[in-house]
């Protein structure tokens, strides 16, 4: 067992760096980097390291890290090391922990090592746990000239206010309407006072008629007020979280694919429950706690009227509670937004396992899915566990603060009423006006917990909203002239490089061919060779590094993209469908989309029979992942799908590999019927042998390119995968 005694090791004073929390288990290298530039004054956002560290589906390597490092100033050095050898590096330092991630060692003594993980925060491992996981790969990193130290970033909270710009009259009337709230309150203490010191004390009990009114009126005002503010910021609650939704789910939409390489499904669907809380938030603490700071104001002043003693305690007392707020407010923050992130992962993982029920029932898998579960599920009960102690904290203190300060204006006013310089209604109506007084500081603790949830939360939202949307054509405005409907199917690659990691070597590298209108080409190669990433580039779902993409002789960028959607269908080998009718599935809820066309597509693909067949035809429900149809059937829709938009340019890819040959030829025959440009990636012969032109690729380089005929002539690649 390794520790400080038999490694003569001496402990090294914890260095305290920002915490920054991955968003993904792909984004830990560019999270410890943002901590350490957090540390030596250069703060940075996640989402810019991240592609600054060029995080692809694959992660960050340690090299492209120290590459980021140093183009930021920093001097960052590769370091191998034993336990024993730690004294040599200079601290925080990036650790590769466990051959598959990355943390920030900040210190060590002789209980353990002090690390800031980006998947949970600063957290303390013992010297077993070390030794255990720490690789011995370590990046060193020092300040140098060209280091440039930058402000803080703005809060998360800084887009509240741009998206609380359509509802500032509402808040702005709820807050008016707090505002009278507190007068009653206030109205409420003097009558007390009247009451006992005239009605009971002089015994006017004439005047008890008139104490009972201004009771009532008080009672009933402050009704009034609290369910009209309550009715308007539910309402407005609404409205916010319908606009947020929607503004939400408009821009996950539009993101690109390179965003969900990174991010499990479960994860951005968790993202899209969000707005529900900020609205929550904003109908709650939030509003109430902004009109406390008025209600504070005049709740002391009418103190102060009566002892300015008893305010000034009173005063001190919420004073102590912001301390507390502030002492506890970084840990509770932390928390939270691990909190976010394990939810974000256990929905992940729940959804992945629902997803592949059947695998996981076929395999016998079911064991190894539930440890998973419980894994994760445990990760977020422990957040909880840490979270529900400081928010215990923030809970109770000011309650015993609450306790302490009115027992101090009960002697204070004790005092004074002995001394006659108070009489009993005063000292009644100070405890009115102390407990209003206080309990909008127990409001502000609770804000601050709230605003640390709130702060948490608009990280995530801002994780969506602050991507770049992808650029895969022009947007053309609904009214203005376009050029055609349709493209005419000519598709030009022109010198296109592509990778999915900068970091690494391209996948394609100068790609060129070209397709005139109505021909056939095909891709073939063995795995992994880019044909798939092929058709990405051409459906736009990536972009190239280097190189443009034309169709019909303008770049793809540059040509109207309803013109292109228009135009250009995509079936791949992942079979989608969505729960709803066949025709919904034919046609994807566009209505501009003749039933007609939609049964001819059907037909052409071979499943207008087995549709027509069944009970409600092209009514008939598809079951969450087309549970009801063979995959053989699916397929077949997703084909009839692509046909029903009519297109010029049809992508294939292995998007006959469930059916069989018979089935196969006749839909291939029905497609060069329809005289398109097709773009054929698959590995059955009698799919490509009747290609205008096949290009053999090999590690993403064209190495072939002929007929068929011409090809098998050729002791090549190409013969070489048709004859084994």
């Amino acid at each position: 067992m390794s520790d400080l005694l038999t490694l003569n090791l001496p402990a090294r004073r914890r260095t305290r760096v920002p915490s920054v929390l991955q968003m993904e288990m792909l984004e830990c290298g560019a999270a410890c980097l943002g901590m350490v530039l957090g540390k030596f004054g250069q703060y940075v956002p996640l989402a810019t390291l991240r592609e600054e560290s060029q995080v692809s589906r694959d992660g960050a390597t340690a090299l492209q890290i120290a590459k980021v490092a140093r183009r930021r100033g920093l001097s960052a050095k590769g370091r191998r090391l034993e336990l024993a050898g730690l004294d040599s590096i200079a601290t925080p330092f990036i650790a590769y922990w466990g051959f598959n991630h990355f943390v920030v060692v900040e210190g060590w003594s002789s209980k353990g090592v002090f690390l800031n993980d980006p998947a949970t925060g600063p957290r303390m491992v013992s010297w077993r746990q070390m030794d255990g996981q720490f690789t011995g790969v370590a990046i060193e990193f020092g300040v140098t000239e060209a280091f440039v130290r930058t402000k803080k970033p703005p809060s998360a909270l800084r887009r509240l206010p741009r998206m609380l710009q359509g509802f500032r009259w509402p808040l702005a009337f709820a807050a008016i309407i707090g505002l009278f709230y507190a007068i009653p309150g206030i109205a409420t203490a003097g009558f007390m006072s009247f009451f006992i010191n005239t009605i009971l004390g002089q015994q006017q009990r004439e005047l008890a008629p008139i104490f009972l009114l201004g009771v009532v009126v008080a009672i009933v005002l402050q009704l009034g007020f609290g369910w009209l503010q309550t009715t308007t910021l539910a309402r407005t609650s609404v409205m916010f979280a319908t606009s947020l939704a929607a503004e939400l789910a408009w821009q996950v939409l539009r993101l690109p694919m390179r965003y969900y390489t990174q991010r499990s499904a479960g994860e951005v669907a968790y993202r899209m429950n969000l707005p529900s809380a900020l609205a929550a938030s904003l109908s709650g603490p939030l509003p109430q706690a902004l009109v406390s700071v008025f209600a504070v104001a005049l709740y002391f002043i009418a103190m102060a009227f009566i002892s300015i003693w008893a305010a000034l305690v009173a005063l001190i007392i919420g004073m102590l509670n912001f301390l507390l707020l502030r002492a506890v407010s970084r840990r509770q923050r932390e928390a939270q937004e691990l909190l976010l992130q394990e939810q974000g992962k256990l929905m992940g993982e729940t959804a992945s396992a629902l997803g592949n029920i059947e695998f996981i029932k076929s395999t016998g898998a079911e064991d190894e899915s539930f440890n998973r579960f419980t894994a994760f599920h445990a990760k977020v009960i422990n957040t909880r566990q840490s979270l529900l102690w400081v928010t215990t904290v923030l809970s109770t203190v000011p309650n015993l603060l609450s306790m302490l300060a009115a027992t101090a204006v009960i002697a204070i006013g004790a005092f004074a009423v002995l001394d006659g310089e108070l009489g009993i209604g005063g000292l009644v109506a100070l405890q009115i006006l102390m407990a209003g007084f206080l309990a909008p500081f127990i409001t502000f603790v609770q804000l601050g917990s709230s605003m640390n949830s709130f702060g948490a939360t608009l990280t995530k939202i801002d994780d969506v909203l602050d991507q770049e949307p992808e650029l895969s054509g022009v947007r053309v405005v609904d009214g203005a002239p376009r050029n055609r409907e349709k493209l005419l199917g000519h598709i030009e690659f022109r010198d296109v490089t592509f990778g999915y990691s900068t970091g690494a070597p391209p996948l394609l590298q100068g790609l060129n061919f070209s397709v005139e209108p109505g021909h056939r080409i095909a891709f073939v190669g063995t795995s992994g060779a880019g044909k798939s990433t092929i058709s990405r580039l051409l459906c736009g779902l990536e972009q190239p590094w280097s190189g443009t993409i034309l169709l019909d002789g303008v770049p793809r960028l540059l040509t109207d993209e309803t013109v292109i959607n228009a135009s250009l269908a995509l079936v791949d080998q992942s079979v989608v469908l969505f729960p709803g009718t066949v025709m919904e599935n034919l046609t994807l809820w566009d209505t501009s989309i003749p039933v007609e066309r939609a049964i001819a597509a059907a037909r052409a693909a071979m499943i207008h029979e087995v549709i027509a067949g069944r009970p409600d035809g092209y009514d008939a429900l598809v079951l969450e992942g087309a549970r009801n149809f063979s995959g053989g059937q699916a397929q077949r829709i997703e084909i009839a799908r692509a046909l029903a938009v009519d297109p010029s340019i049809l992508v294939l890819d292995e998007a006959t590999s469930a059916l069989d040959a018979a089935t196969e030829v006749q839909i291939d025959n029905a497609i060069r019927q329809r005289g398109c440009t097709t773009v054929v990636i698959a590995h059955r012969l009698s799919t490509i042998r009747d290609a205008d032109l096949i290009l053999v690729l090999d590690k993403g380089v064209v190495v072939q390119g002929g007929t068929h005929d011409e090809l098998m002539q050729i002791d090549g690649l190409y013969r070489s995968l048709v004859e084994n």
